[in-house]
């Protein structure tokens, strides 16, 4: 119980902040409700009890991100060096979102001819010998995805400043993808991106956030039956209640959640051979570079789970998996401090684009640290540099009526991610 009185705690402090969207809420609201859910027993599959070895990690994991947080929010901002790299030219925001879309659609075209397919189609005629997790060049398919994830987001920012119809298409035509490639981790991705630009952005309307919410449970649901039976989920989660076909987004969300409680808590009680390194090396490292130099794990941790179906364990995983407590502690006040930086960045620039855009992708890898670990994988990783590094010029171009740039980059020195 004290998990749930701890993150509540945390979540009431970050709600009394003006901009409801920042990392206190998100980190601690989504921790609160998978706490409470599982608490809540709903599912027959688990015990939903937590022990209080498990306690112990999950507070410290809770007290060090919000305590790091707090730290980085606090410092001040220093004049640092500003790199500016020009990777694609363009006059105007319409013409380089025009291109960079034209190269994702590009790579997803390859992929769909060497595949001779794509993952609904296959899912329709009832093919066993292919599927969603089969679909995409090893490695590769993890950039293209971070390459869409950039597209929407900066092409959503521009929506919102200007309406524009070429960022729409790129919104509407990613999204298709998707559902054609059935990339619901991808699309939860993209959405909690968007949501926090779009509360970034625009004033939090608790009915718009509930609509949306109720949208995704439904969404959810209706793409997880397309990649796996109804009868399947209802016979493994051992839902307490009888729940219609069409509200099954309600288990699976439910599942979703607290599955990887379920599963954490007993890896905890049960792993002690630790790793050092090779966990999270193996999450951030391409399938073909580990594939190639042959790493392996000391004890095969699919075997910690409480029920096969149900096969994530939490960000805290391989950090655990890897240094113990000690590891929860040192990462979680790291990624805190991250976030103090950013939220404060975020605030002196006035809710800039760009900083805005490095946010969401923040914002979404803490979100969905209660299912896995984004900051040791390399399509969020390649996000940032997507929108820090290599497209950071984008922000700089000038909007389509405009006859003058956006902004001057000397004046960014001051909020430099790179400070």
């Amino acid at each position: 119980m004290i998990e749930i009185l701890v993150s509540g705690f945390f979540l009431f402090l970050g709600l009394t902040y003006k901009k409801k969207i920042n990392p206190l809420v998100v980190f601690n609201g989504i921790w609160f409700i998978c706490f409470f859910l599982y608490r809540l027993g709903f599912s027959s599959a688990y015990d939903n009890k937590i022990p209080f070895l498990v306690s112990i990690v999950f507070v410290s994991m809770l007290i060090t991100f919000n305590m790091g947080f707090i730290l980085g929010k606090s410092l001040k901002n220093k004049r640092g060096i500003v790199l500016k790299i020009s990777l694609i030219k363009a006059r105007t925001k319409e013409e380089y979102l025009n291109i960079v879309f034209h190269i994702y659609f590009s790579l997803i075209i390859i992929e769909v001819i060497l595949f001779k397919g794509v993952p609904l189609l296959w899912t329709l005629q009832g093919r066993t010998d292919v599927s969603y997790v089969t679909f995409g060049i090893p490695s590769l398919h993890g950039f293209i995805n971070s390459l869409a994830w950039f597209i929407v987001s900066i092409s959503f920012i521009e929506f919102l400043n200007s309406k524009s119809k070429v960022a729409l298409r790129n919104i509407i035509m990613i999204n298709l993808i998707f559902v054609f490639l059935l990339a619901r981790q991808s699309m939860v991705t993209e959405i909690i991106q968007l949501v926090t630009i779009y509360f970034c952005k625009r004033r939090l309307e608790v009915k718009k956030l509930c609509v949306l919410l109720l949208l995704f449970v439904i969404g959810f649901g209706l793409i997880g039956n397309l990649r796996t039976p109804p009868e399947v989920i209802i016979r493994n989660s051992g839902f307490r209640f009888n729940v219609p076909i069409f509200l099954l987004g309600i288990v699976w969300v439910y599942m979703y959640m607290i599955s990887p409680i379920a599963n954490i808590i007993y890896f905890i009680e049960n792993f002690t051979n630790f790793q050092y390194g090779v966990f999270s090396l193996i999450n951030f490292l391409p399938t073909v570079v580990v594939n190639r130099i042959n790493i392996t794990t000391r004890g095969e941790v699919g075997t910690y789970l409480v029920n096969e179906a149900f096969n994530m364990s939490t960000g805290l995983m391989p950090i655990y998996g890897d240094f113990g407590v000690i590891g929860i502690a040192l990462f979680f006040t790291l990624i805190g401090l991250m976030g103090g930086v950013l939220w404060r960045k975020m605030r002196c620039s006035n809710y800039s684009d760009e900083i805005v855009c490095m946010y969401s992708i923040y914002s979404g890898a803490i979100a969905l640290m209660f299912f896995f670990n984004e900051f040791i994988t390399l399509p969020i990783i390649i996000q940032f540099i997507y929108s820090s590094f290599l497209f950071r010029n984008y922000f700089y171009c000038r909007n389509k009526n405009d006859h003058k740039p956006v902004s001057n980059i000397k004046k960014m020195k001051n909020i430099s991610v790179y400070s």
